[in-house]
């Protein structure tokens, strides 16, 4: 692994001043009230908009200015996708401008459980596969979670997130706290097992199939969908729900990040066959529960 030439502390604030000028982006976009067009159709029956483009052209370039020497990997930009499955060691970026594009678009679009706002912008630094710090908005939530591997996960929400995006003040130290009381332990759980009409016929019949193994187990208790990866994810760190479960195969600019943080949180994290995720630029069943016993129950219930 090449050296990182900034402090893990230097970089972070790098990625939260990065990651600002594409939510303020959206924020102006958001605020007009004007419903955005779809401008961009991509593979397997993805959309972009405008708004998409213009905050990942506002990350790119803020990003070329503060972390000049790293090579910026956007979802957006088809062009960048080949950096992740190098094995070089070098450095690189990796961001998602818009997460939850759909809800975005069009609230209604949302199941009346999920909380509304649920989308998100996520921007990470990754190197070999691994996501070694990441920053995580959710700005129609006031919600912002930011964190790395040697400096854990903090979280600013209500009026110092909109004093941050506003005017950049960040507190120094808003350490996360995930205040839920648990159920008893062998207790249904809350998942969030999202399906979706860009599944193909195998992954569809899966879908089902692990569905049908979780009910049968007596492992869910209800389901609730909050929208997208970064929606659902803060979900499981909050204790809004239990466990995240993606079927459909989740790519590493929705994923990695939000896992990222979730992890530093306590949470665990892996693939749905028990193994450690890295991050290769190709689809893979993830998942994401509240702690380890939840994730093991997941888990023997899957692959039973």
């Amino acid at each position: 692994m090449h050296e990182l030439q900034y402090s893990d502390s230097e970089a972070m604030k790098r990625l939260l001043h990065i990651s600002r000028r594409g939510v303020s982006t959206i924020n102006q976009s958001h605020r007009t009230g004007a419903k955005p067009e779809r401008v961009v159709s991509k593979e397997g029956g993805e959309f972009a908009l405008q708004v998409d483009l213009d905050a990942q052209q506002a990350i790119a370039t803020s990003w070329r200015h503060h972390l000049p020497d790293i090579r910026l990997v956007d979802e957006e930009c088809p062009e960048t996708h080949e950096i992740m499955s190098r094995h070089d060691g070098s450095w690189y970026g990796l961001s998602d401008p818009l997460d939850g594009t759909a809800a975005f678009l069009n609230c209604t679009m949302m199941p009346q459980a999920a909380p509304g706002g649920a989308w998100g912008t996520t921007l990470g630094l990754m190197n070999d596969g691994v996501c070694y710090a990441g920053v995580m908005h959710q700005p129609a939530l006031n919600l912002l979670f930011y964190g790395s591997r040697t400096l854990g996960v903090q979280l600013v929400a209500g009026r110092e997130y909109r004093t941050f995006v506003a005017q950049g003040l960040l507190p120094l130290e808003a350490p996360l706290r995930r205040a839920r009381a648990w159920g008893e332990e062998c207790s249904p759980l809350l998942l969030s097992l999202p399906a979706s009409s860009k599944m193909s016929r195998p992954i569809h019949e899966e879908y089902v199939e692990i569905r049908r193994c979780l009910y049968t187990a007596g492992i869910i208790g209800n389901e609730v969908c909050c929208g997208c990866a970064v929606g659902n994810t803060a979900g499981v760190i909050l204790g809004q729900i239990d466990a995240y479960v993606n079927v459909g195969g989740g790519l590493d600019w929705d994923l990695a990040v939000p896992f990222l943080l979730a992890e530093l949180a306590g949470c665990v994290t892996g693939t749905l066959d028990g193994k450690k995720i890295t991050w290769r630029g190709e689809k893979q069943q993830v998942f994401v529960a509240r702690d380890a016993l939840s994730a093991e129950r997941l888990l023997n219930a899957i692959n039973k």
